[in-house]
């Protein structure tokens, strides 16, 4: 099931109420309500146990797609340069995989299914 809010208020609201496997934020996500920073805020309060269970991404201009040090400085899994958004499904494809595989034994130790 694929969501996309409207504006943060709904983001938030929808982070909270359900579960998400991936979560596709955009850099300019409601720029006057702060979209950006609030869903960033939610995601770090994440318990860490639920956070492993988010594949998080970052659609900015300024970084190269699959960047892993991107990512890390942003605290994603995933940066998206907006100009290889047509590269988006196999980037997600290949980095869910790799993520999945990283995580292995904790989602057999919690008898969960991977993302």
């Amino acid at each position: 099931e694929v969501f996309v809010a409207e504006n943060s208020a709904q983001a938030l609201g929808r982070m909270r109420e359900e579960r998400m496997d991936i979560v596709i934020l955009d850099a300019n996500f409601d720029p006057v309500e702060q979209g950006v920073a609030f869903v960033t805020r939610e995601v770090k309060l994440m318990r860490p146990s639920d956070r492993r269970r988010l594949f998080f991404v970052y659609v900015t201009a300024g970084v190269r797609t699959m960047d892993l040090h991107a990512a890390f400085l942003h605290n994603v899994n995933l940066v998206v340069n907006p100009s290889d958004l047509e590269q988006l499904p196999d980037a997600l494809d290949v980095s869910v995989r790799h993520y999945n595989e990283l995580y292995h034994d904790f989602y057999i130790a919690l008898d969960v299914v991977p993302i």
